[in-house]
């Protein structure tokens, strides 16, 4: 004898089953957009440290040759090149829009220093210095400036 529900056995169950992966599919897709977003923020935050620290290399740069060459510390620092361009002295290279830029790059990461303004007030000369820093990838860039003071 033949029954009403003949030939429909097992839909409930694969109804269930299509159901169930369905969700268990939702779930991976979303863990791994997460994952994905994570993942770019880190490398994100590396890029940028590298970039600061590039920048603040540059400052670095300038500071040394100000103390050692230029200022306070005569000529009687250590020659360096920090640009793989000599900066002789800070105080003399033209200052403002046509200030050359000094350039480095190594293996994680470059900075270009210029000198943007230059100002002298009462025997005290003031001069802007802003160093740019980048990762190698050039993803990130970040810029510190100082201002450097020196009487005469």
């Amino acid at each position: 004898m033949i029954g009403i529900n003949d030939g429909k056995h097992g839909q409930a169950l694969l109804l269930t089953v299509i159901i169930i992966a369905g969700v268990i599919l939702m779930i991976a897709t979303v863990s791994g957009l997460v994952m994905s977003y994570s993942i770019r923020q880190v490398t994100d935050a590396q890029s940028s440290a590298q970039a600061i620290f590039a920048a603040d290399a540059g400052i670095e740069c300038i500071l040394y040759y100000h103390f050692c060459n230029g200022g306070a510390g005569g000529n009687s620092c250590q020659p360096v090149d920090c640009s793989n361009q000599v900066i002789s002295n800070p105080w003399n290279p033209a200052c403002g829009q046509n200030s050359p830029t000094y350039t480095s790059v190594n293996a994680l990461y470059k900075y270009t220093m210029q000198c943007t303004n230059s100002v002298s007030n009462g025997g005290v000369d003031y001069q802007t210095w802003v160093s740019v820093g980048q990762n190698i990838a050039g993803t990130a860039a970040r810029s510190l400036q100082i201002i450097i003071t020196q009487k005469f």
